[in-house]
This record gives structure tokens, sequence and C-alpha cells, in this order.
């Protein structure tokens, strides 16, 4: 039996596991002919899997399972191995580009530039920054995310309020950014705290794994902009969706080119956005309800967020 090895690196959002791209479904084919398999690299893989920096196990792992194809999605740092491995096999390489790279990832991925058969990108905007760098036009394609929403009823969403311990009066923010994102997330808890002061019955929930210093961070700002009780940390990205439709506003600030999954989630479940650049502007393209702002400041972002709640707010 014939398999594709599907594999997320450790800096892919983990709604990525929802489904492997539009692409890969095309080529499953019969089931029964073929099967594939998911491997997440964001923790330990499991114990009958080569450990994910064991090449030689890798290229043994694909030649006993009669591996026929490996689909990537980057970024990450451990997918190295994997990779060479499948180089070593001649087994056919697509990457899935999920978001916008940094210097670092770029020059990660240019090192399979001429061993990759195709790249898939989540936006345009990706396919042009991969152009711009040399990668072949005819091996770059851009393929948007197919969203899957989890099922929920009202009741069930209320159930989820309570959960998370949030009143009904509470007028709740949802930040686009994770909190292993610092300097994006600044800016989203600089914004909230402006209009806390404003409109004192608000909460920012930040979604995503974090630690000790992601929360002692979170502590230092929240003194900084002299604020309390606003930050609720939600640990479970794969919960994204649900908090989305829990959420009154959910706000991008500058980053929406590297969570685009999360944009689309967001679009899915018909809630106000509020961001700003590039990627923001091209993933939100023909929402009605997503709000750019000029220039991307905490400020504005919080004028753009009071403006919405008063019914304000015009989409542009």
């Amino acid at each position: 039996m014939s398999q594709t090895v599907i594999v997320l690196d450790t800096d892919v959002d983990p709604l990525w596991l929802r489904h492997p791209s539009q692409s890969i479904k095309a080529t499953v084919g019969n089931q029964q002919a073929r099967s594939d398999r998911i491997i997440s690299l964001r923790s330990n893989a499991p114990s009958h899997y080569p450990h994910s920096h064991d090449l030689p196990g890798w290229h043994r792992w694909f030649k006993r399972n009669d591996i026929q194809e490996l689909r990537c999605y980057l970024p990450g740092g451990k997918s190295w191995a994997i990779l060479s491995a499948a180089v070593l096999g001649s087994i056919p390489i697509s990457l899935y580009i999920t978001r916008y790279l940094e210097a670092g990832e770029l020059d990660y991925l240019k090192l399979w530039k001429k061993r990759t058969n195709r790249f898939y990108c989540a936006g345009n905007f990706i396919r042009q920054q991969l152009q711009t760098h040399g990668f072949a036009a005819d091996r770059v394609i851009v393929e948007d995310p197919a969203i899957q929403l989890s099922p929920s009823s009202e009741v069930d969403l209320e159930q989820y309020k309570n959960q998370l311990d949030l009143p009904r009066d509470i007028y709740t923010l949802l930040s686009l950014v994770p909190p292993h994102d610092p300097k994006a997330l600044k800016d989203i808890v600089w914004t909230a705290a402006i209009v806390k002061h404003v409109y004192p019955d608000i909460r920012l929930i930040i979604c995503g794994e974090y630690g000790r210093e992601d929360r002692a961070r979170l502590s230092d700002w929240e003194r900084m902009f002299k604020t309390s009780n606003m930050l609720l940390l939600h640990p479970k990205p794969e919960e994204w969706d649900i908090l989305t439709r829990v959420s009154d506003v959910v706000l991008a600030g500058g980053a929406g080119g590297k969570e685009v999954i999360r944009l689309h989630y967001a679009q899915a479940t018909t809630k106000p956005i509020v961001g700003a650049g590039t990627g923001y502007k091209e993933c939100s393209s023909g929402y009605d309800k997503a709000f750019g702002v000029r220039p991307p400041t905490p400020r504005q972002f919080a004028a753009t967020i009071l403006d919405i709640m008063q019914g304000y707010a015009i989409n542009r």
C-alpha cells in the first residue's frame, strides 16, 4: 500500500492539522489503494516514528512503509532530517508555506529550492515573496486553505463562555497574535489597554501555547499600561474558531501575513476583524467585516474598535 506522509513542522499552527491542502486531497484517490499519515513535529513524534533528527532512521522508515510522496508544512526547524531522507530516497517533495517567512526561514526554504516539486502558498503575497527570491514561477502555486469549522450550538457556546469565565456583559477582543510573538503582541495589548481606559468592561483573549516567561511579560505589560484583569490566556490554539464565535472583535494588528489560517477562520465565523498590512489586506479582501487601519498604530486600532462598538465604523 503506497502512502503519502504529511508533516507539520514546529511553527505551523495546529489548525492546519484539520485538513491537508486541497492538492493533497486530490492526490489521495482510492483510500483502499493508499493510506496517508499526518505527523506533527510540534511535540515529540510517537515511538513508532524515528526521532525527528534521525536521517538514516527516516530513510529506512520511508522504504519500509513504501512512502511515495512527502508533503511538508513550513515554517519550522525540525524537518531537515525528514526532508533529507526524502531526497536520499528520491521521494517527490511538496512544501506548503503557511505564512509570510522571516529572513532565516526563507534561507532554510532555499535549501530545498531545487529538490522540491511544488511550493504551495497560503496567499499570493507569499508567492510573490518566493518569486522575488528566485523560486521558479511554474513551481509556486497559491492555494487558500479549506476551512472546517467545529460544530457547536448556541448552548454549547454559552457553556464555553462560562468555562472561560466570560460574563455576558463583557466585550471580548480576540488577539490574532499568539503569545510566542511578543513584538506583534505588544501592540495588541497596548490597543486593548487604550480601549479599556475608555470602556472598562472588556477582555482580551490571547490564544496559544505559552510558558512562564510569556505570562511574566504580559503581566509587565498590564502594569505598564495601567490595566488589570484584562487579559485571558487560552493555551489551546486548536479551539481558535470556537474562540472567535464567543468574541466580539478579532484584533489582527499588523500580523495578518503571519497568521493566515486564523484570519480565514475568523472570516468564516463572520466576526469583525481589525488589522493592517499586505498579508491582512489580501486575506481579508472582499470580506465586508474587515476594517483596515492606517497608520497601523495602537491608537488607530483602538479608535477603530471603539467605532465598531458604537456602530460608527466603516470597513475599508
